[in-house]
C-alpha cells in the first residue's frame, strides 16, 4: 500500500490503521475505512509518537508510506488479509465468502476488541460443569450462591463486548482452566474446550494463540472444521441449516444461526 490518504479519504486499508490506534490507544474510533477528524488526531499522536510526522498543506496529517511501513509489521502479524482468507479456502475446498459468513455471524467480522483482547463469550454452564467434578457439593452451592454470574446450572448472564472480560477474569481467579474452557473464542468464536481438534495441546497452549492474533483464529477454524466431515461437507454444499446445527448446536433456530450465515455469505459474493 503506498497511496496517500487524508482526511475525508475512505479506503478499506484504513480500517485496520483504526483498529490498530484503537488498541495502542484504548480508543473506540468506528472501524469505517474513513479518516475523520478523531482518526486523523489519533493517526498524529501515533506519528507524533513514533517520530514519523507526514503533514503538508493539502492533506494536513496524512496516513502516507513512512507511516504505512510503520503500522504494517503490526498489522500483518495480528490481524487478517485476503490471501489469509484466501488460503484458508483452499484447503477447506470453500469459497472465500463461506469462511467470511462464519466470521461476520459469529463476531461481526473481527476477532479483537476495541482494547486488543480477543473477543469471547463466556458460558456460566459449562463452567458450572466443569467445576462440578472438582468441587465438593458445599463448595460448589457456595461459589453458585456468590457467583451467580459465572457458575450456574442455567445458560445466561451474558454482558457482551469487554463486560465478558470481567466475567471471564472473575472466573479465572477461582479455576483458570475451567474459565478458559467455559468461554468461546475469537472471530469463530469456538470453545475453549476443543482446543485438541484446533491443533493445540492445552486449552493454555489455546488461549495463548488466541490472544495473539486473528491468524491464530483461523488456524483453528480450519482445523476445526477439517475434524467434522458432516460440517465441513456441509460447509461445501453451502447447506447452512446443517452448518448452523452442527456448529451452534440444536438451538440454533433461536438465534437464526442458519438464515445469518446464508445472508452473511450472499454479501461477501
Amino acid at each position: 500500500m503506498s497511496t496517500i490518504f487524508g482526511l475525508h479519504d475512505t479506503d478499506d486499508s484504513i480500517k485496520p490503521l483504526q483498529r490498530m490506534l484503537n488498541e495502542k490507544y484504548d480508543l473506540d474510533l468506528v472501524v469505517d475505512g474513513n479518516i475523520g477528524k478523531i482518526t486523523q488526531a489519533a493517526l498524529a499522536r501515533f506519528q507524533k509518537d513514533n517520530d514519523c510526522i507526514e503533514i503538508d498543506s493539502i492533506y494536513g496529517v496524512y496516513y502516507g508510506e513512512k507511516t504505512q511501513a510503520l503500522t504494517a509489521p503490526f498489522i500483518e502479524n495480528k490481524y487478517l488479509g485476503e490471501q489469509d482468507y484466501s488460503h484458508a479456502a483452499k484447503i477447506l475446498d470453500v469459497e472465500v465468502a463461506a469462511v467470511k459468513a462464519f466470521a461476520k455471524v459469529e463476531s461481526k467480522e473481527f476477532g479483537f476488541l476495541n482494547n486488543g483482547f480477543p473477543v469471547i463469550l463466556f458460558e456460566r454452564h459449562k463452567f458450572y460443569k466443569y467445576v462440578a467434578h472438582e468441587f465438593s457439593t458445599a463448595d460448589l452451592a457456595e461459589c453458585c450462591k456468590k457467583n451467580p454470574d459465572i457458575c450456574n446450572k442455567t445458560p445466561g448472564g451474558y454482558i457482551g463486548g469487554k463486560g465478558e472480560i470481567t466475567r471471564f477474569n472473575k472466573a479465572k481467579a477461582i479455576n483458570p482452566s475451567a474459565a478458559m474452557i467455559s468461554c468461546s473464542w475469537g472471530m469463530w468464536q469456538i470453545m475453549g474446550g476443543n482446543y485438541r481438534v484446533c491443533g493445540y495441546d492445552s486449552v493454555d497452549d489455546f488461549v495463548e494463540a488466541m490472544m495473539k492474533s486473528e491468524k491464530n483464529h483461523l488456524h483453528a477454524f480450519v482445523h476445526f472444521i477439517l475434524n467434522n466431515n458432516l460440517l465441513h461437507q456441509a460447509l461445501i454444499n453451502k447447506d447452512w441449516d446443517n452448518v448452523a446445527r452442527l456448529y451452534n448446536g440444536p438451538a440454533y433456530l433461536r438465534n437464526s444461526y442458519n438464515t445469518k450465515m446464508a445472508a452473511a455469505y450472499k454479501s461477501f459474493c
